[in-house]
This record gives C-alpha cells, structure tokens and sequence, in this order.
C-alpha cells in the first residue's frame, strides 16, 4: 500500500517541499472527527440525490420520451424518504418518480401521473427562485466543456434555517473522477444567499485505470482557504470511483494543515489522517 501511495503522491512532493506559510492547526481529535462525521454525512446525502437523479434519468427515458419531461426536483420528505420525480409540461403533475427508502434501503420507482403535493409544488417554484440566484455569481462559476460533461445541481435542507445548493461537474467519460470545479449556496428560508462556497479552484479530472487497471486509489490537494476533504469529494469519488471503478479509497493533501486525509469506504466510512510516507 506504501509503495501504492508514493506513487501517488510523487506530483506532491514539490507543492510540499515549498510550502514556507505557517501551517494550521488541527482541532482537538474529538472536535476533528465530530467535522469529518458531519462531511461524511452530507457527502452521502450529496451522492444519494445525484444517484437517484441518475437513476430516475435511465429509468424515465426507458419509458418515455425526452420530450415529455416538463422538470425535475430532488428532496428529503418528512419521513426521510428521498423523492426524485420528472414533471410534465404543466409543472403540476409528476410522470415518474423515484423514491430511495433509508429504512429499506431500496429503490422504488413508480411510473404513473399524479398531482404534486403542495410541498413539491412550492419546491419546484423555490428550486427555479434559487437557480436564478445562484446564476447571478456566473462570473466566479467556471463552465463546462461539453465534450466532458456538464453541471449538476442538487438542492439540499441542512438545518431549519438553511438550504444548500450544490453545483457539482459531472463527467460523461470513462474511467474519470471529476473531482472540483464544485460550489455551494446557502439560501436562507426567504430565500436570500447568504454563502457562497468554491471547493476548488479547478478541475481535477482523476484517472481510475492505469494500463488498462484500476488505480489502488487516487489523490488530490486542496489549497489552504479549504483544509478538509468536502462533501462534494465524497459523493464524485462515489459515484464514479467506487460504483463505477470498484475503489475504496481516496486522499486528500491539505496544504492548510500539512497533512494527508483518507476517505475509507465501507459498512462505516471514516476520514482519518494518514502518515505522510517518506520518499
């Protein structure tokens, strides 16, 4: 694994021989892991609206036609059921939706109209009113080539005060990770932003397969403005790294704190810090 992890690292060696600003401290360890339970938590929230978006799209276009679809919305119900559903032209009818069980788990789709709830229908119009915007900080939002892939966004309640918008780039070929190019929003519940958040400052297009094998595991740095593994890191790497590419792992070097986080996948996956090998 050591010998797997240098070669890894080797285009770190530079950025870490040259880092001369003072590094930050990591927190207390209970504090530190209380941060990476929380990142765990929300990057598989995070992964399991875009797993069910994904899903939903597949399954929709199986059995309708592009065309039909009107809109699309993604939430947690009360229950903590996780809804995806396409609307039809009216907006007041959902065609085929897409229900994740957390109790189960398990998928269950159900392809039949019926009227949204006044819930969705207030969600379709609050989706509309945070893109807008959202779209108002284009200028600090870098697109994406269309050869590559496209944006996908996701609309998540944090507490009862705040509503998350991610904006992640999402690939379609094969054998990449689109790891950064992500950004959040904040949006308070009448609906002002109230922060904005750039995970990355780039791209970070990751190779899964070297030689025609897939790599043991893959790693990125963050700059010092964004010390911890993200949210956004956990739901690509599991949406293209693991179901995908069979892996389980990934690293994070966080020049703000001159360490190396892993990301642990598993029946309980865990963020630790790794030794940073020696050359």
């Amino acid at each position: 694994m050591k010998k797997a992890i240098l070669i890894l690292m080797s285009f770190l060696c530079t950025l870490i021989a040259d880092a001369k600003k003072i590094v930050t401290s990591l927190p207390s360890p209970e504090t530190l892991a209380a941060i990476n339970d929380s990142i765990i938590k929300e990057g598989h929230q995070l992964y399991l609206f875009e797993k069910l978006n994904w899903e939903l799209t597949d399954l929709f276009l199986a059995h309708h036609g592009r065309e039909e679809m009107g809109g699309q919305m993604t939430y947690r119900a009360k229950n903590g059921t996780i809804i995806a559903f396409f609307c039809d032209k009216s907006m007041k009818n959902s065609l085929y939706e897409l229900r994740y069980e957390t109790s189960s788990p398990k998928f269950i789709a159900v392809d039949s109209v019926r009227p949204l709830t006044q819930e969705e229908k207030e969600l379709v119009v609050r989706k509309d009113v945070l893109a807008a915007k959202m779209w108002k900080l284009a200028d600090s939002i870098k697109g994406v080539s269309p050869e590559f892939g496209q944006f996908n966004a996701d609309i998540i309640r944090i507490n009862d005060h705040i509503t998350r918008l991610y904006l992640l780039t999402g690939t379609v070929k094969p054998g990449i990770i689109p790891f950064g190019n992500d950004y959040s929003f904040d949006f308070t519940n009448d609906n002002r932003l109230v922060a904005f958040r750039r995970y990355h400052r780039s791209l970070i297009p990751t190779q899964t397969n070297h030689n025609g094998k897939t790599v043991v595991s893959t790693i990125h740095s963050h700059l010092k403005d964004n010390p911890y593994i993200t949210a956004t890191d956990i739901c690509n790497f599991l949406l293209y790294g693991r179901d995908i590419a069979g892996m389980k792992s990934f690293y994070v070097y966080s020049t703000a704190c001159n360490c190396l986080f892993a990301y642990w996948d598993g029946d309980k996956p865990v963020i630790k810090i790794e030794e940073i090998p020696k050359e």
